[in-house]
C-alpha cells in the first residue's frame, strides 16, 4: 500500500520558527551575527593580500571550508531546538569535523551542478530541483555518517509532494527577510534565524512522516 504523502504549512512554520527565536532572542541574534562576522573576515583579509594570488587563494578555500562547518553547526543548533533539545552557544562550532565536511561540500557540489542544470532547462526544472535538494544540510546533520549521494537521495525522498509548500516557504521567507532589512541589522538577524528555525521544524515534520 502507498503510504500517504506528508505535507507541512509554510505559515506554520515561520510561525513556529517566530515563536521560538523570540523567547531567546538575543542568543539566536548572537548566532546570527557571528556566522554573518565569520563570512565578511576572509574578504578583508583577501583585500589586504590582494596582490598575492595564491594567499588569497588559500584563504578563500579555507574560510570556504569554516563557512561550511559553520553552517553545518547552525543546523544542529536549529534541529536540537525543535527537538526540545539544549543548546549552547558553541554548538555551533560542533561539526569541524574534516571528513564530514567534505562530504557535505561534495553534496553541496553535486547539488548545485544539478540546479544550474535544470536553470539551463527554462529555469522551472532549476526550481523544482533547488526545493527537492533544499533539505540536504538538514540530512547530513541528522544522520551523520550519510554519504553526498544518499543524502541527495534523502532530501528528494522527504520533500516529495511539498515543492509548491517549499516554494511558499522561500517567498515568505524573502518577505521577513525584506522586513528585516527595512527594520535595519537588528532586523536581518531575527529574520535570518526565523527562517532557520522554521527550515528545521519543516525537515523534521517531513523526515518524521517518512
Amino acid at each position: 500500500m502507498t503510504q500517504a504523502v506528508k505535507t507541512f504549512s509554510p505559515t506554520k512554520a515561520i510561525r513556529f520558527g517566530w515563536d521560538t527565536v523570540k523567547k531567546r532572542l538575543f542568543f539566536f541574534m548572537g548566532l546570527e551575527l557571528t556566522v554573518g562576522l565569520i563570512s565578511y573576515i576572509p574578504g578583508l583579509l583577501n583585500e589586504q593580500f590582494k596582490e598575492k594570488v595564491l594567499l588569497t587563494f588559500l584563504i578563500s578555500l579555507v574560510s570556504w571550508f569554516i563557512r561550511m562547518a559553520i553552517s553545518l553547526g547552525l543546523i544542529q543548533i536549529m534541529l536540537n531546538v525543535v527537538s526540545a533539545k539544549k543548546v549552547k552557544f558553541n554548538d555551533l562550532f560542533s561539526q569541524f569535523d574534516f571528513n564530514f565536511v567534505l562530504r557535505y561540500i561534495a553534496s553541496s557540489i553535486l547539488a548545485g551542478l544539478a540546479i544550474i542544470g535544470g536553470l539551463i532547462l527554462l529555469i522551472i526544472p532549476g526550481i523544482y530541483i533547488a526545493n527537492r535538494l533544499s533539505m540536504i544540510g538538514y540530512v547530513f546533520v541528522d544522520k551523520k555518517n550519510i554519504g553526498p549521494i544518499d543524502a541527495i537521495k534523502e532530501s528528494w525522498r522527504i520533500t516529495k509532494g511539498n515543492v509548491w509548500n517549499l516554494v511558499g516557504f522561500g517567498l515568505l521567507s524573502l518577505v521577513i527577510t525584506l522586513v528585516g532589512v527595512l527594520a535595519l541589522f537588528v532586523g536581518v538577524l531575527v529574520a535570518a534565524a526565523v527562517s532557520g528555525v522554521a527550515g528545521a521544524y519543516i525537515y523534521k515534520t517531513l523526515s518524521r512522516s517518512k
